[in-house]
């Protein structure tokens, strides 16, 4: 048995203008393709396994309730991803990224200062998150604030800081801690006035047992006392278990993602990792969000970009 259409629609029918604007209505193509909001995504992964991490304080009335900034995981920035300059802070003051990262090192002061965090541990998950290129500009940000600021470069495996500012890279830590050099005339002085560097040293073939050892305990504490902030750029915390070896040293932990690339369970597995050694985590730096997500002021990039900086912008 057919149905009537009237019986179905009968308001429809009644209005023949409804019927001829639903006959000639057209779809039309979007503006813009919709992605996913990774750095949001990221984010609010982290909140809710805060809420059944081991030993975490955050509750569901912390997640539901409490604004961001009282969160157990606090957000402290994000750094947008168009910049041709792999040290902003020096090169570009005045541009958007730069002011990312001035606003990156004011949260970490913030959160810093709640349990009194100067030996920060700057990690990421996996490589080619830009950890590395967090903690130069960071650690220069500090240092343009008048903070007497020191980077240890504790990725032994992968060293990048001695090539960011353009210093020798041993002897440096490695040295240090095998024995076979002395503490003074190492940490080497960068062309930003009150920021140092102790370079990598040379690659050892047990870098986890050299690293895990009271004397580099010990040297943190050391150069705690000359600096108001002393920043170890760590391998990834999920290929080596360097970073876990550090993190459980430190007093502060930063963990960068990246927005087009970190997934949920990385970010997770990072985060457990750290905790579970003791590492107080300081919050998490978003790297590389699209343009797009910003509203406010114009990203001034120079024209002339020499082709060594535009290669270590992938580091």
């Amino acid at each position: 048995m057919g149905l009537r259409k009237d019986r179905i629609f009968p308001n429809l029918l009644k209005d023949q203008t409804a019927v001829d604007h639903l006959r000639t209505d057209r779809a039309f193509r979007p503006l813009s393709t919709p992605r996913p909001q990774q750095p949001e995504s990221i984010h609010c992964s982290l909140d809710w396994y805060a809420l059944v991490a081991p030993g975490s304080e955050t509750n569901i009335q912390d997640i539901l309730y409490k604004p961001r900034t009282q969160r157990n995981s606090e957000f402290l920035g994000r750094v947008w991803n168009e910049t041709c300059w792999v040290r902003p802070m020096y090169h570009d003051p005045t541009s958007l990224v730069a002011e990312a990262y001035r606003t990156i090192r004011t949260a970490v002061y913030f959160s810093a200062s709640k349990t009194g965090a100067t030996m920060i541990l700057v990690t990421s998950p996996e490589p080619g998150d830009g950890k590395t290129t967090l903690v130069a500009n960071l650690a220069a940000a500090m240092a343009q604030s008048g903070r007497r600021t020191l980077i240890i470069d504790g990725d032994v495996r992968n060293p990048m800081q001695h090539m960011i500012f353009n210093v020798e890279q041993a002897p440096g830590l490695s040295s240090i801690l095998s024995g076979s050099e002395t503490f003074s005339g190492i940490i080497k002085s960068t062309f930003i006035d009150g920021l140092d560097l102790l370079p990598s040293g040379p690659r050892l073939v047990r870098q986890s047992e050299v690293i895990n050892c009271t004397q580099f305990t010990q040297l943190l504490h050391l150069l705690a006392v000359d600096y108001d902030y002393v920043l170890i750029d760590s391998p990834p915390v999920l290929a080596v278990t360097d970073a876990r070896i550090i993190g459980s040293s430190c007093n502060g932990c930063v963990l960068v993602f990246r927005a087009d690339k970190t997934t949920r369970k990385a970010s997770e597995e990072a985060r457990a990792s750290l905790v579970n050694v003791g590492a107080h985590l300081l919050g998490v730096v978003i790297n590389g969000v699209p343009r797009s997500h910003n509203r406010y002021g114009k990203l001034v990039v120079p024209t002339e970009v020499a082709q060594e900086e535009m290669d270590m912008s992938r580091i």
